[in-house]
């Protein structure tokens, strides 16, 4: 599964974004943050419930937008 990484400097941080699922994280460098960034989702997706994941896996493959899938 991948995730669209949105990444911007906020003053001597960079902070990454994962757009799809509205989860973040900063670093010092861009591949600090991305780094976290990743560590972040995998914590999340260790963790979430099983109507998460389903979710997930539906956007993965329809290509659905996030907004649609998580509004029940």
């Amino acid at each position: 599964m991948s995730f669209t990484a949105i990444i911007e400097r906020e003053g001597s941080l960079y902070v990454a974004k994962a757009a799809e699922l509205e989860i973040a994280s900063q670093g010092r460098s861009v591949e600090e943050a991305i780094k976290n960034l990743k560590e972040a989702i995998g914590l999340y997706l260790k963790h979430a419930e099983p109507a998460e994941l389903y979710a997930l896996r539906r956007l993965a493959k329809e290509g659905c937008p996030a907004e649609e899938l998580f509004n029940y």
